[in-house]
């Protein structure tokens, strides 16, 4: 078989991979219709393709030569087109995980005080130490958030390659190099601030130390990589260890190989190593030991419905088709919400790249490609629910075997390597493009009915109220911790900069106004003690509470000085109330998130707004804990020190109606209909009441 006639033969099946991914990826298929065309034009040419070894050429296999500086600024380019492309502003507003994230970094440069394990997420320290580092030099604000991240995505660039060439040619660290610049998950993970791309920026610098530390030849550079590989390894559980666990096991599992080979320096390798990994993970397990760590991991575990074949269907084959083609549930959070995260063209270099690894470094070798894709999968197949991100440990793998495909396809054609290369990224880069913009721009910006599942409307729409406000009056008094939702801090990460009671950059400071969250049901109180205030309707569907949230804005004046002081005075410890929340484990009691607000009730006594606010919170914290009597007494507190609203009432109708007391039920949803009827769903209910009491 010439040369000629097995290039074509490979463009080919290439072809045809990419055709059948398409179909898999981007059009809506029934079940049959998929199954088909992964038989015939994927399964049936990859048997056919697997057996033609011949058209895999092992001529260059060991190519080193340099590639041309123009090719490297080219590709460089894309991928910083891709990651600075509206880098502030692609995503309208962070997430909830996000602003979760984020609240540890901003308390650690708002006190000084340093933290630990962060949310309930059980989050360790070190994206969000980095965090704060980067908002001591930046200030802490919206576009500071966006561009941490980003700058972390943009150095992981040149470390791919470095830990590539560790292990491959020149040749194949560049396209190793390229795909990492022009692929979408990647580009990606730059668009969350979260830990996540910190982890694929930490996976490749470990396994560069990893094969820099086996290349050594003197005692004392063999020694070093050693220790240096123990502390990387160690560092990676330092941000986030269900994710990284997999990564610590390969790594060592090598190392013990590499150690015990024979020769001069095994024993002591392994020796220091094994010193360096416990050296550094010693604190990390004196941590977990004082701080109960592991409630988010249980949480997480499927329990026995994990072998069942509704949990593998589920669960377990998602993870698989959400990389190559997507499937019916692209909507998910860190999903890649169009076809999957490879497009066509990357699957299918992906499908060439798996036979020509078999061919080039034999079966032995290949089985340890298999074993470490399955292995990478792990921390995803052993959790209860589809979440991509804890799976993202396989992109490295996936771009090696992607660049074998690469050159597998243009092994016949040394004069226009570069051109087909060029042009393979290029492709990528479009549809890389393309995906960020459109479908993914489109899922998580206002409008998309998904935005609100994952994003806070009422944050985004106070923010752009506030920043308003600010630009022209400068840094104000904001009080956003009175309304009860401690899970989601996207609001105060963004108006950081405008927050004179917070930001200790503003303590100089002179704020003229001052603003606060609210339920709209409160607002016909509070317009007696603010008459001035102006009210702007925020989201039209409060979280937690039945009915619209209100941001009240008014300037600070000689009659509101009172109430602003009472407020000042209180707001630290409703804070701290946040605060305490994110270091909840999952399965405590809510009871210590109270304490602070208990210890200084007397600041709050006598305010009736503030009251209302003290005992929404008892409330909610007592249905946490399914303490519902409780939770009761709490709503009577309320109407009797705080504002009666008409959410209240309607909250105690519901109440009485679990405790099938429907004539007190009824009096309640009466009571809320004629105090604010428009703004709960008491009417509803009174009319189910009413109904089933003729």
């Amino acid at each position: 078989m010439g040369i000629g006639n097995s290039n074509f033969r490979m463009f080919v099946f290439f072809f045809i991979f990419a055709v059948s991914n398409a179909l898999l990826s981007y059009f809506t298929l029934t079940i049959e219709a998929e199954l088909w065309i992964f038989l015939l034009g994927i399964l049936i040419p990859a048997i056919f393709y697997g057996y033609s070894k011949r058209m895999i050429s092992k001529e260059g296999s060991e190519d080193d030569r340099d590639v041309s500086m123009w090719l490297w600024i080219a590709v460089f380019s894309l991928g910083l087109f891709l990651r600075l492309y509206h880098s502030t502003d692609l995503c309208a507003w962070p997430t909830r995980d996000e602003g979760i994230a984020s609240f540890a970094s901003l308390e650690f440069f708002r006190t000084g005080k340093p933290f630990f394990f962060s949310a309930c997420g059980e989050w360790p320290p070190f994206y969000g130490w980095l965090q704060y580092l980067y908002f001591e030099w930046a200030g802490p604000s919206l576009n500071a958030f966006w561009r941490f991240p980003l700058f972390i995505s943009i150095a992981t660039l040149p470390v791919v390659y470095a830990a590539a060439r560790q292990y491959f040619s020149k040749k194949t660290s560049f396209l190793i190099f390229g795909l990492a610049c022009v692929e979408f998950w990647p580009a990606f993970l730059g668009r969350f601030s979260l830990s996540y791309v910190l982890i694929f920026f930490w996976q490749c610098l470990t396994l560069g130390v990893l094969g820099w530390a086996f290349r050594q030849s003197s005692p004392s550079r063999e020694k070093m990589g050693a220790f240096l590989l123990g502390l990387a390894t160690v560092a990676g559980f330092y941000i986030y260890p269900p994710a990284w666990a997999v990564n610590a096991l390969l790594v060592s599992l090598a190392a013990a190989v590499f150690g015990l080979r024979p020769g001069r320096y095994g024993w002591s390798f392994l020796l220091v190593f094994g010193f360096s990994f416990v050296l550094f993970l010693t604190p990390l397990a004196i941590e977990f030991h004082l701080q109960g760590y592991g409630g988010h991991i249980r949480s997480l575990w499927p329990g026995s419905a994990l072998l069942t074949v509704r949990y593998i269907f589920f669960v377990g084959l998602p993870y698989l088709t959400q990389i190559f083609w997507g499937n019916g549930e692209n909507q998910m959070l860190y999903g890649p919400g169009w076809g999957g995260f490879l497009n066509p063209i990357s699957t299918a270099l992906f499908l060439l790249g798996v036979f020509a690894i078999w061919v080039l470094w034999g079966t032995g070798k290949a089985w340890l490609v298999v074993g470490a894709f399955l292995l990478f999968l792990l921390p995803g197949f052993f959790s209860n629910g589809v979440e991509m991100m804890r799976v993202e440990n396989l992109i490295p793998l996936l771009l090696v075997v992607m660049a074998f495909g690469i050159q597998a396809l243009t092994a016949g054609f040394k004069a226009r390597w570069k051109t087909m290369v060029l042009v393979l990224l290029l492709f990528s880069t479009g549809f890389s493009f393309y995906h960020l913009t459109v479908p993914f721009a489109n899922t998580v910006n206002p409008g998309s009915p998904h935005f609100g599942a994952t994003r806070s409307e009422e944050s985004l729409n106070s923010y752009e109220v506030i920043r308003s406000k600010a630009l022209k009056d400068g840094p104000g008094l904001l009080f956003l911790d009175f309304l009860y939702c401690p899970l989601d801090q996207t609001l105060y990460l963004a108006t950081f900069p405008y927050n004179a009671g917070m930001n200790p950059r503003l303590k100089e400071a002179k704020p003229a106004w001052a603003c606060f969250l609210v339920n709209i049901n409160y607002v016909p109180f509070l317009k007696k003690e603010l008459p001035h205030a102006q009210w702007f309707v925020v989201n039209p569907k409060t979280t937690p509470w039945v009915g619209q949230l209100v941001l009240g804005v008014f300037d600070l004046n000689v009659e509101n000085r009172e109430l602003v002081a009472r407020w000042s005075k209180a707001e630290p410890a409703f804070h701290q109330v946040a605060e305490t929340a994110y270091q909840l484990p999952v399965d405590e009691t809510g009871e210590r998130l109270m304490e602070p607000l208990v210890k200084d009730y007397p600041a709050i006594r006598g305010d009736r707004y503030l009251e209302s606010a003290f005992w929404e919170a008892v409330y909610f914290n007592r249905c946490r804990d399914k303490k519902f009597p409780e939770a009761y007494e709490a709503l009577s507190m309320i109407l009797k020190q705080g504002y009666p609203a008409a959410h209240i009432y309607n909250e105690m109708g519901v109440y009485f109606f679990a405790k099938h007391d429907l004539k007190k039920s009824q009096s309640s949803f009466q009571t809320a209909v004629r105090l604010g009827g428009d703004h709960t769903d008491a009417a509803d209910n009174l009319k189910r009441v009413d109904k089933l009491m003729k």
